[in-house]
C-alpha cells in the first residue's frame, strides 16, 4: 500500500506471474468513505525487480 496524492493505492498479487492488480481509492468528502476510483491491471518485468547481474 502506498498514498500518494491524498489517494491511496493497493496493490495485489495475482495468479498470473508478473501481473498484480493496482486499486485506487480516494475520499469522498459526503459519504466520509474511501471510495474505489480505478482498478486496473500492471505488468512488472521479473528483471526489473533486480539491478542487472543481481538476484533478489
Amino acid at each position: 500500500m502506498e498514498v500518494a496524492d491524498g489517494e491511496l493505492i493497493m496493490r495485489e498479487p495475482t495468479e498470473s506471474p508478473g501481473y498484480e492488480i493496482r486499486t485506487v481509492y480516494a475520499w469522498d468528502p459526503k459519504s466520509h468513505l474511501m471510495v474505489a476510483r480505478s482498478t486496473e491491471y500492471d505488468w512488472h518485468s521479473p528483471a526489473s525487480a533486480a539491478p542487472p547481474g543481481r538476484t533478489r
